[in-house]
């Protein structure tokens, strides 16, 4: 659990962790496990960045929200960091954005230093989830 909740976060990516990994036959099912190196963990500017999106994207969104980020994607590629900054697509800001990479519905590459020009992109096949009513 504790190497899902660090991949799912994009603190380590599936292949570079899996290499460390094995598995074990116990009855009928398979046990996993995998090591995790501090050094995966404490990797420059991809620690930074995970925690620059875990700490703005805690709330939940609105389904307003959520039907905002869908229709903003049905006629655009991607999103420029500058101007999810710059409040280019009110009502959706930093926190908004940062929700939705954090649910997999963005996708932000956590490997390059975050700057005006980092694009922030649909994931294909990306479910829209984890609304509450306002």
């Amino acid at each position: 659990a504790f190497v899902d909740y660090w991949c799912r976060f994009g603190l380590i990516p599936e292949w570079k962790y899996t290499c460390r990994s094995g598995s074990y036959l116990i009855g009928q099912g398979c046990y996993q496990y995998a090591v995790v190196l501090a050094e995966d963990l404490g990797r420059q500017p991809r620690l930074k960045n995970a925690q620059l999106v875990l700490k703005h994207g805690r709330q939940p969104l609105t389904f307003e929200l959520l039907e905002h980020a869908r229709r903003l994607f049905e006629g655009a590629d991607c999103l420029l960091w500058n101007d999810v900054l710059a409040g280019r697509y009110a009502p959706l800001a930093i926190n908004h954005v940062c929700r939705l990479i954090l649910d997999n519905y963005l996708f932000l590459d956590l490997d390059q230093q975050i700057g005006p020009l980092t694009a922030i992109k649909r994931i294909p096949g990306g479910q829209l989830k984890g609304a509450i009513h306002e």
